[in-house]
């Protein structure tokens, strides 16, 4: 059995004795982008604050209205989190391209269902969500074209757990890197074909033309740029030139000068797109391009931002974004019942009412991720090792016995 040489390690040709180093496998952590993830979670968070959940209760009040129409771009920042799924998928795949299909499946269940459900279930008890709504979205069947209700803050969490799935079983199909990364780019560009000339340009969860999600469309284009930048980047690290570059201290300057640049400006546009609205151009796909410009930065860890930014106490704030952005609907309705009842303390006091509204969605995120995320993820881990530990013993011990070859 032959491995490819996209999924080592550490590569020795021995003709030239070079030895090649596999960017993703080799760095561990990204610290950085683990902050991001942190940062965008509580964003969407003040972004949905604005947009229909604290507007009824602030007497139309002209700031609010303000802050609102200024950041009518923000829910954007959702192909952010499916670019990096993306991105990270190709790592984990790269690191175990032998893992089952089952195993996958049973992982990526034990990321994405404890905070889904236990927030399902609490809104249908207590607040008194639709029940069937709920039901199907349980089965992450919510914005794939297969129900009806499209709305809701979870609305992204199916299509990326079925365009996961779907990239992990293609690129175990396939297995050639090369043909995988062809069809990887025919499928996102089409789909952003369907997607920006449906939706005007912008994010949309219809359904066009009768069979298409633009939801699903969306999962499809943005998680296959994430694939090809990650594998874009191993390939470019993997250059003999690069490897063999010597840096000498004008060159360093320069790369760190272009880098932060760079950073800046990707930070400056997508600060347009957050903020100033009436400053952005009406096409989601500048904020695609201009994240992955930021994500290659952050990987390459060269500018100002990504280096002041790959701290490990920020990484820390990372883990707990997905469960942030999918408790974030409960505490709008916790605070629809007591702070935000309270008018007059909203419309004179709007930026201590949203910081207040912030705290709290972070602090029951962090609380639910302890609570629930992180054991029902191990509880997972358990029951996969059990079923697939065997299957990873046996081939680590033929690879042994046979040299790896």
């Amino acid at each position: 059995m032959t491995t490819p040489s996209i999924f080592l390690i550490i590569k020795l040709d021995e003709k030239k004795g070079v030895v090649s180093i596999n960017k993703l496998k080799d760095t561990k952590t990204f610290y950085n982008i683990d902050f991001l993830r942190f940062v965008f979670s509580v964003y969407l968070v003040y972004y949905h604050i604005l947009h229909a959940n604290i507007i009824s209760y602030t007497d139309d009040s002209a700031f609010y209205e303000q802050l609102a129409a200024q950041s009518n771009y923000g829910g954007c920042l959702v192909i952010c989190f499916f670019i990096l799924s993306g991105f990270f998928l190709y790592r984990s795949y790269i690191r175990r391209p032998d893992m089952p299909t089952g195993e996958f499946l049973l992982k990526k269940i034990g990321r994405l269902w404890g905070v889904l459900a236990l927030s399902l279930v609490v809104t249908t008890l207590w607040f008194k969500n639709n029940f069937f709504n709920n039901f199907l979205r349980l089965f992450f069947l919510q914005s794939v074209g297969l129900s009806a209700e499209q709305n809701g803050i979870t609305w992204y969490i199916s299509p990326l757990f079925w365009t996961l799935l779907f990239y992990f079983v293609l690129a175990k199909c396939i297995k050639n890197e090369r043909k995988m990364n062809l069809v990887t780019a025919v499928l996102s560009y089409f789909s952003f074909v369907i997607v920006l000339n449906y939706g005007n340009f912008l994010l949309s969860r219809d359904t066009a033309y009768g069979m298409f999600s633009l939801s699903e469309l969306t999962a499809v284009a943005c998680i296959g740029v994430g694939w090809l930048i990650a594998s874009a980047i191993n390939h470019f690290y993997n250059i003999d030139y690069i490897q063999n570059y010597q840096y000498t201290k004008w060159r360093k300057a320069a790369i760190f000068l272009l880098s932060s640049a760079i950073e800046l400006f990707c930070v400056g546009v997508l600060g347009l797109y957050l903020f100033y609205h009436d400053k952005a151009y009406a096409n989601i796909l500048v904020v695609v391009i201009v994240f992955s410009l930021l994500l290659v930065c952050c990987v390459g860890k060269q500018g100002i931002l990504s280096k002041l930014l790959d701290n490990k106490y920020f990484s820390h704030l990372g883990r707990y974004a997905y469960s942030i952005y999918v408790m974030q609907q409960i505490v709008f309705y916790i605070l629809q019942r007591t702070l935000w009842q309270n008018t007059d303390y909203v419309v004179n006091h709007a930026l201590r009412t949203i910081l207040i509204s912030l705290l709290v969605a972070v602090l029951l995120g962090i609380a639910v991720y302890y609570i629930c995320e992180k054991p029902f993820a191990k509880w997972v881990n358990r029951i996969v090792k059990k079923l697939y530990g065997k299957n990873r013993a046996e081939i680590k011990k033929e690879n042994e016995s046979t040299g790896g070859a």
